[in-house]
């Protein structure tokens, strides 16, 4: 059997390839005797043994090889004669002489001829068993160009076909794929097609493939290459905003009462299946699930300004933003850089991030006063804040929405996952800059049981407020001075003890004029200091108190006056006072008020160690008690005569 197998075929009945063979056994055989060792047994090509036979399974190994050998010499004489026979084709039709009239007929056969092969109308070779074969699905239906296209691209890609056109033609300088003997390589828009229905559609690798008819490993190389060329190719997208930009964020934040903010910043969590070769209690967060924190700062027009991405879930917001490198940079005063804006109390800020209760405040992050009984005014001073913070909030909402593989739970690449949620980010804001709009229906779905409910962003509400201890007196002025420019009432960071009463009223006590004069030793005529925008807005609020009550004790509508000002409690009388006498009389006793509190205050002031702080206790005195003391003077006869409390007919 096996000399049979190794038997040079006879010429009658040779096939072209079986000649070849057999020519070059030939030529073989007359060079030199060829031996095949295997086992420490010899045996010549004639099939003649040296020392001993061969056994079954032996002689079945030795065919099986020449048979495969038999093989490759066909496939490459098969590919010998169809290069031959193309190179004669090309040779025969560079040598036709074309003449000047038949010249435009020819040259249009040609170009028939290129489309047809450019469209794969002619017939390719089959390919290789570990080949995928390509069948089309999804991309074939992107490809096509009717009324529905639109529509179809927004329920797949979540963009406009123009928008996707212009993502595909800046990527494709960096998708180009090498040309491949077997294949024509994937083109860079199918390539960004993928990647794009990968991270909208949060379809697994192997049913995505599918739908675009290629492998999973093409596939994977794909959303890979695609990552990068976004990084390479959008690397402003991606910005700490200046110029212009940085003027209309400015402006954005101001009208919602936070001068000189440049964003919001807040974590999310993105949700993974358990990473493999890795402890998985560090990524496993206080929700019980495995996630990966991301830490997103935005405008409000739902921007993505800077985004660090890539520690575990277990890691709190504070430890994130500490370890990124907007924390450095606040801290070496290269993320603000802006001129400063006056606050009140004389606080001045260069800039700063608005954050939920789970940042500490500080001077560059503004947060919440929270707590559980609050005042009106700390309420209404939270409500804004949020108002304005929840910009990063619908950041999530937009991006998490769009692109759904991080929204929920999924197998990924950990060296990979960063820089995809990064990529995820620019077409984010690509997508903002296009105008495609967000539909709010990509944030509800239908449970296992049939009722519709909101998704889960992976944003963690703190579970309790953080410590203030580590806060400085700098970043709760902060905080108060832009609650006390919008008018509301700022929290008194005083301290405790006597410092907490109203200056002024401490003051009225003491009932002697050493009292009085000793305490405001620094006071000067110092014009300069009420015409500065502090000390003039303590002037304006004592100047409203005093007008308004003016107003009611003539019998008049009283002018308008800011919500901040808290009037005299009804236990005071306030009415009209009829006599002429008795009304001047008040009039100059609200008058001495409003002189002895100003006299005072800059003492005051100017004494304080920490002048932010005087500047403070001189705000919640004339917002607090100015009105007050004002009432008592006028129709309870109190004498502000050098600190007295003389009462007066």
């Amino acid at each position: 059997m096996l000399c049979a197998s190794l038997r040079a075929p006879s010429p009658s009945t040779c096939t072209p390839y079986s000649r070849v063979f057999t020519t070059r056994h030939c030529c073989c055989s007359h060079r030199s005797r060829a031996f095949f060792t295997w086992r420490g047994r010899a045996m010549d090509v004639d099939g003649d043994a040296v020392h001993d036979t061969l056994s079954k399974a032996e002689r079945a190994a030795v065919a099986a090889a020449v048979n495969m050998i038999l093989i490759r010499c066909q496939q490459r004489t098969e590919g010998r004669m169809r290069a031959a026979i193309r190179a004669r084709r090309k040779k025969t039709l560079q040598s036709i002489h074309v003449d000047e009239e038949g010249g435009g007929a020819i040259c249009d056969a040609v170009l028939q001829v290129c489309y047809a092969m450019g469209c794969g109308a002619f017939p390719r070779a089959t390919p290789r068993w570990w080949m995928k074969r390509r069948t089309g699905g999804v991309w074939e239906d992107l490809r096509q160009c009717d009324d529905s296209t639109e529509d179809y691209f927004k329920d797949k890609l979540h963009m406009s076909p123009r928008v996707f056109q212009e993502i595909a033609e800046t990527l494709s300088s960096f998708l180009q794929r090498r040309v491949k003997f077997y294949r024509e390589p994937l083109q860079p828009d199918l390539i960004v097609a993928f990647a794009l229905y990968r991270w909208a559609s949060r379809e697994t690798y192997e049913s995505g493939t599918c739908s675009f008819g290629i492998g999973r490993k093409s596939g994977l190389v794909a959303v890979r290459d695609v990552t990068s060329a976004l990084l390479s190719a959008y690397r402003d997208k991606i910005l700490w905003p200046t110029g212009l930009q940085k003027a209309v964020v400015l402006h954005a934040f101001t009208d919602k009462g936070f001068p000189n903010c440049h964003g919001c910043i807040d974590c999310t969590h993105i949700f993974i299946d358990k990473p493999a070769n890795c402890l998985g209690e560090d990524y496993y967060d206080r929700k019980r699930r495995f996630s990966v924190q991301a830490q997103v700062v935005a405008d409000l027009n739902l921007h993505v300004l800077d985004v660090f991405v890539g520690y575990p879930g277990s890691c709190h917001d504070v430890r994130i933003v500490h370890l990124s490198s907007l924390w450095a940079r606040a801290e070496a005063g290269e993320l603000f850089t802006g001129p400063p804006v006056m606050l009140p109390f004389g606080v001045r800020t260069n800039s700063y991030l608005l954050g939920d209760n789970g940042y500490p405040p500080s001077e560059w992050v503004v947060v919440p006063y929270g707590g559980v009984s609050q005042h009106p005014s700390e309420i209404r001073f939270d409500n804004k804040q949020k108002t304005a913070r929840g910009a990063v909030e619908r950041a999530f909402g937009r991006l998490k929405g769009m692109w759904r593989l991080f929204l929920h739970s999924h197998k990924t690449n950990m060296e990979t996952l960063p820089q995809q949620f990064v990529a995820v980010c620019i077409l984010h804001n690509i997508l903002i800059d296009a105008g495609i709009p967000f539909d709010d229906n990509l944030l509800w779905e239908v449970g296992p049981d049939g009722v519709r409910r909101k998704v889960d962003l992976g944003m963690h509400r703190p579970l309790r407020q953080m410590c203030m201890e580590a806060s400085t007196g700098d970043a709760l002025i902060l905080r108060d001075a832009l609650a006390e420019r919008m008018g509301v009432k700022a929290c008194d960071v005083m301290g405790e003890g006597d410092d907490d009463d109203a200056l002024v009223n401490r003051l009225r006590q003491r009932n002697t004029r050493e009292g009085m004069e000793a305490a405001a030793k620094l006071w000067v005529d110092d014009l300069s200091f009420w015409n500065e925008r502090e000390g003039f807005a303590i002037v304006k609020l004592i100047a409203e108190a005093r007008g308004y009550l003016v107003a009611v004790a003539r019998g008049e509508q009283p002018p308008p006056i800011r919500r901040s000002i808290v009037l005299p409690h009804n236990s005071i009388p306030q009415h009209k006072i009829a006599d002429e006498s008795e009304l001047n009389a008040a009039k100059e006793r609200a008058l001495k008020v409003q002189r002895i509190a100003l006299w005072v205050i800059h003492g005051w002031v100017f004494k304080s160690q920490n002048r932010q702080r005087g500047y403070h206790a001189a705000y919640q005195y004339a917002l607090n008690h100015a009105a007050t003391d004002i009432a008592r003077a006028m129709w309870m006869g109190e004498d502000w005569r050098y600190g007295s409390t003389k009462g007066s007919s």
